[in-house]
């Protein structure tokens, strides 16, 4: 218990919610990834005048700027899985169990930030919570993001704050986080954890376009890679924080016989292109995260035979394919509307070539 002025605040007691782990992500991100802890109820409230709620909650800002998945499902602890926007976005706030909040899956480092301008009144560490940051809004509600790796410098009690803060960075700290990465994010008014109302419908209205910090552009890196085993996917948000390689094969359907990738950003989209026993194919991940299937790219623009090289670039919301076939450059548009154009032949345009090796 810290006290603050005329006011005691109680560090609340939290649980993570049970969620089905896949193996790959377990292994890769967690540990003690099989939550098994009773359901632990909140210390009991302060008796000490506490600040009580003029209006309803608001928030301003998503807590994690990063790849993550909101609340527990099938998907929530398969990293490949998470977006930057409300893919499989749900609530795990649940009064029976009691979980008194959302639990909020991403990489360990992932910045978390104060979702509402407002006074720290509690920051510290306890076994069972971690480290943990309480603030308190304009309102009176309480906002309470706890198991952090750690706090960010300078975040303080007594200390007034504004959104976008970085008050800390996703982690797996006090025992109540059973070992598993994750924010828990709790809302609740008059100093009562045990009031606590469900977080979700003002999580997800602020959850959209969350892989940068505030004030930042909102730009990522995706990375796709051509292995023997197979082919893979991952996102580098703006924040420095990285997602796990996700099986691409498993979203669009098999493709045997890739030999050769492209990949370029279109939109907010990334458009993937692929060579596999001589016929160029296509694939959408949508900025949401979602993929679409396998297009067969010559059916669209004519066939070419002998193929050796493959490049692709956004421009203006178009994506441009340029392929090498016998020796020879070919160019083909995908505007915004999904159409085609045929293949032109590059070098009939600016000059002929020989021995092309290599194009990008």
């Amino acid at each position: 218990m810290s006290v603050l002025g005329l006011m005691t605040f109680t560090v609340p007691r939290i649980r993570i919610a049970q969620v089905a782990i896949s193996g790959t992500a377990c292994l890769a991100l967690f540990t003690g990834c099989a939550p098994t802890a009773e359901p632990v109820a909140s210390d009991p409230p302060s008796s000490e005048v506490a600040q009580g709620v003029t209006c309803n909650p608001t928030l301003t800002y998503y807590p994690v700027r990063g790849p993550h998945n909101n609340g527990s499902d099938p998907t929530a602890g398969d990293s490949s899985q998470w977006t930057c926007d409300d893919a499989h976005s749900n609530s795990d706030y649940n009064t029976s169990q009691p979980h008194l909040g959302n639990d909020i899956w991403a990489a360990e480092g992932t910045p978390v930030i104060a979702t509402n301008s407002g006074s720290l009144v509690l920051t510290g560490f306890t076994p069972d919570s971690g480290n943990h940051v309480t603030l308190i809004d304009s309102c009176g509600w309480y906002h309470f993001s706890t198991h952090l790796q750690s706090i960010a410098p300078g975040i303080e009690n007594g200390k007034t704050i504004t959104a976008g803060t970085v008050i800390g960075y996703v982690g797996n700290s006090g025992t109540l986080s059973n070992g598993v990465i994750h924010l828990h994010y709790s809302i609740y008014p008059d100093n009562n954890y045990d009031a606590g109302i469900d977080p979700w419908p003002y999580l997800h209205a602020v959850e959209h376009n969350v892989c940068n910090l505030p004030g930042q552009t909102a730009t990522q890196m995706q990375l796709v890679a051509l292995t023997s085993a197979g082919l893979y996917h991952t996102v580098r948000a703006s924040a420095g924080t990285w997602s796990g390689f996700g099986n691409v094969l498993g979203q669009t359907g098999a493709l045997a016989g890739i030999t050769r990738i492209a990949e370029a950003g279109v939109g907010g989209d990334m458009q993937l292109v692929a060579l596999a026993n001589d016929t160029i194919y296509h694939a959408v991940r949508t900025a949401a995260g979602a993929w679409t299937g396998w297009g067969n790219v010559e059916g669209q623009v004519g066939a070419l035979t002998g193929i050796t090289g493959l490049a692709a670039a956004g421009v203006s919301g178009q994506l441009q394919v340029v392929a090498v076939a016998n020796d020879t450059v070919y160019h083909a548009i995908r505007n915004s509307a999904g159409t085609w154009t045929a293949w032109g032949n590059v070098e009939g345009a600016v000059g002929s070539l020989t021995h092309v090796t290599a194009i990008a």
